[in-house]
């Protein structure tokens, strides 16, 4: 059994230390009162409403993003606005004083609300080592393992060193110098390493950031520290490309790599508004079983029940999916993995 699992929010829900960890709508919810704290009116402006969905932030800040990289662009033929063709206003310049001033104030509250609600410190490690022992005791134990995230919290790396494992996330450690990122390789050199398991950051995650050109690895218990350079991430948006950062696309690589020798590909909680994700996972189903959890709710009997337009859709995404097996991941009292198991057992796990 060669196994790759792929975990999204809903996998680190259960794992929080004081509270459950957000999802996309319970980090809009944070980012839109930090930005009204900042100045009121600025968190609609930007389209953060009251109640606005996980998906419908992601589409935000992607709509965000794509502005802030065209702004440039703009800047240099906004003199077609004005009533002079060669006539310099100087009120151009004054507004785009305003919005790049608003566009640091936002970014500087995306990236301390990231750090804040899913550092290391968000996290359970007991709760988060109990869960994913859980699901490798489901497992058979797979010798050949490879962890896949688009989480930035480090559950799934506290989690696995806390059972006695050794993840690895693609930084090369050297006594004296930050960790520096090196991921190249990764997936099988550890392949054949007793109890090492890579963890592929697919979107980044907090502690991390680049700066002149490099990957660092910072304290991940700690906030946000704009001195030590940008957050090495993939924000929230539905049509993120990871190709158009080099340090992340690197993970990708290793990520395919995973997927090309896999006879097992198992989907925790995550909700597949991922356009890059969903596309390998869609090749992936041809070659080997695949199979997207579903995030059930407790019913009669113990029994878990998912919406008939959950597995529509994902059905809809992948149409050569082996499995859709409703699950209820957490610690071992909480959890609910009978599903997962029994598709296991179909799929002929041994």
């Amino acid at each position: 059994m060669r196994c790759v699992i792929v975990a999204g929010a809903g996998a680190s829900r259960n794992l929080g230390r004081t509270k459950p960890l957000p999802l996309m709508d319970g980090w809009a919810k944070a980012l839109r009162a930090e930005l009204e704290d900042q100045e009121k009116g600025l968190a609609t402006a930007v389209g953060l409403k009251l109640g606005i969905s996980g998906e419908e932030f992601e589409i935000t800040l992607g709509e965000l993003f794509r502005w802030r990289d065209l702004r440039e662009l703009n800047s240099r033929f906004r003199v077609l606005g004005s009533v002079q063709l060669g006539f310099s206003s100087k009120a151009f310049a004054e507004v785009e004083k305003r919005e790049q001033r608003r566009l640091n104030e936002i970014m500087s509250a995306i990236n301390t609300t990231l750090f804040r609600l899913f550092g290391a410190a968000a996290i359970d490690e007991e709760k988060a080592a109990d869960a994913y022992d859980g699901l490798l005791e489901v497992l058979g134990r797979p010798k050949d393992l490879v962890m896949v995230t688009t989480n930035y919290d480090p559950a799934i790396e506290l989690a696995l060193y806390g059972i006695g494992l050794q993840p690895e996330t693609g930084f090369e450690r050297v006594p004296g110098r930050a960790p520096q990122f090196k991921p190249e390789g990764m997936v099988e050199r550890l392949r054949k390493a007793p109890g090492a398991v890579p963890v592929l950051h697919l979107h980044g995650a907090v502690g991390w950031y680049e700066k002149r050109g490099k990957g660092l690895e910072r304290e991940q218990h700690l906030p946000f520290q704009r001195s030590n350079g940008r957050p090495m991430v993939l924000y929230p948006d539905p049509d993120k490309d990871p190709t158009r950062d080099a340090l992340v696309q690197s993970l990708w690589d290793e990520f395919d790599i995973a997927l090309e020798g896999a006879t097992h590909v198992i989907v925790l909680g995550h909700s597949l508004h991922d356009a890059a994700l969903v596309s390998r996972l869609r090749e992936a189903s041809r070659s080997c079983k695949v199979a997207v959890s579903l995030f059930g709710l407790p019913g009669q009997h113990g029994k878990l029940t998912v919406e008939r337009a959950a597995k529509k859709r994902i059905r809809g995404l992948l149409p050569s999916l082996s499995a859709s097996p409703s699950v209820c991941f957490g610690p071992r009292e909480t959890a609910h993995l009978t599903h997962l198991a029994n598709w296991l057992t179909e799929a002929g796990k041994r």
